[in-house]
């Protein structure tokens, strides 16, 4: 630094210190923003795009229940600035998860391996979790059930990805090894996994990611819209609010929710293009696009007055000794200008 003539010491000092001190709080806010929000997780990141991400081998991660798989769940996504994920700190860690949570075997007429042929007291194969007690005749998600073995789970983290593999040596000819990786790079998260069978019997299942969203915490209301690569046509679930309204390809929330939204979308036929959709919001300017590497059977459509969850769902059948591979890969964008469409055709769907 040149020194003027008139400059006095004290003056020169505040002057050479002055940027250091804009430089040091700049440095700190940046590394507050990165750092880990959520009891548990570690942060993986590709310097823009900061993501949260679950710790199996945590004794107080987020969530702890025999219901979703711990691997590969992403809690937080924060992109210049901007938060794309549900994932309360207030939460029950038994029940409640946030985030893109996955999920094996949701349905009760499609239950996990080794179910229906399990005695009562007996195990079947919870897929992600390990082995449970069956203590009910019917599947049923809801409950946390008794663990008899737990899946063997390992985790390696890098900077901007983290690798884990799980094996769980099965019950009555039921058995399986998943791997799943998550890669953070150009403000997009990829989520691998590759599930083997390592059992005596063939199996089936159906994976899901539930996709907890709220960008910046915005409520489910008509500020949202959902496109796809094809005309959805919505089935409601009893009992679910009936608040969607669609402009072809693309759906809207009617209005703020009040009570919650359940809909099955089905597989069109005959489509054979990308599983794939985009949610985004109006008002807040982001938009987050999800791409599924095989095609589903349907997407699931799961919205409250606090998060939207648009769910793509897979379904494989695995012989014993083979491995199947499928990705989701998520796109995060900011500052994008939406045109606002506030005519409404009504609430549609069956």
């Amino acid at each position: 630094m040149i020194r003027k003539p008139h400059d006095r010491p004290d003056q020169l000092r505040v002057r050479m210190l002055l940027p250091l001190c804009l430089l040091v709080f700049s440095f700190g806010e940046a590394r507050s923003a990165d750092a880990a929000r959520l009891p548990g997780t570690r942060v993986l990141t590709d310097g823009r795009l900061v993501v949260e991400v679950m710790d199996p081998a945590s004794p107080d991660r987020y969530n702890r229940g025999t219901r979703f798989s711990p691997l590969a769940n992403v809690l937080r996504a924060r992109l210049d600035g901007h938060e794309f994920l549900h994932a309360p700190d207030t939460h029950d860690p038994l029940l409640d998860n946030g985030g893109l949570a996955s999920e094996f075997d949701l349905l009760s007429d499609e239950p996990p391996p080794g179910f229906d042929e399990a005695k009562i007291g007996d195990g079947y194969v919870k897929i992600g979790v390990g082995v449970l007690k069956k203590t009910r005749a019917r599947y049923d998600f809801w409950p946390v059930s008794p663990v008899i073995e737990e899946a063997k789970t390992t985790a390696t983290w890098g900077t901007d990805r983290a690798s884990f593999q799980q094996v769980c040596d099965g019950v009555n000819g039921y058995a399986y090894r998943l791997a799943a990786e998550v890669r953070v790079a150009e403000a997009g998260v990829t989520i691998e996994c590759r599930l083997t069978n390592t059992g005596e019997k063939v199996f089936s299942t159906m994976q899901y990611a539930h996709n907890y969203l709220a960008f910046d915490g915005a409520e489910a209301t008509s500020d949202y819209r959902i496109e796809f690569p094809y005309e959805p046509a919505p089935v409601y679930q009893p009992d679910s609010a009936r608040a969607l309204r669609q402009r072809g390809n693309t759906l809207v929330f009617d209005e703020a929710l009040k009570k919650t939204l359940n809909a099955k979308l089905p597989w069109p036929a005959g489509y054979d293009g990308p599983n794939q959709l985009s949610i985004y919001n109006v008002n807040t300017g982001m938009r987050l696009t999800m791409t599924t590497s095989i095609a589903g059977p349907f997407v699931f459509l799961h919205a409250t007055s606090g998060y939207v969850c648009p769910e793509q769902f897979v379904r494989v059948r695995i012989e014993p000794g083979e491995t199947i591979f499928w990705e989701r890969v998520y796109r995060f964008e900011t500052g994008v200008s939406f045109a606002k469409d506030d005519s409404k055709t009504g609430a549609i769907g069956q």
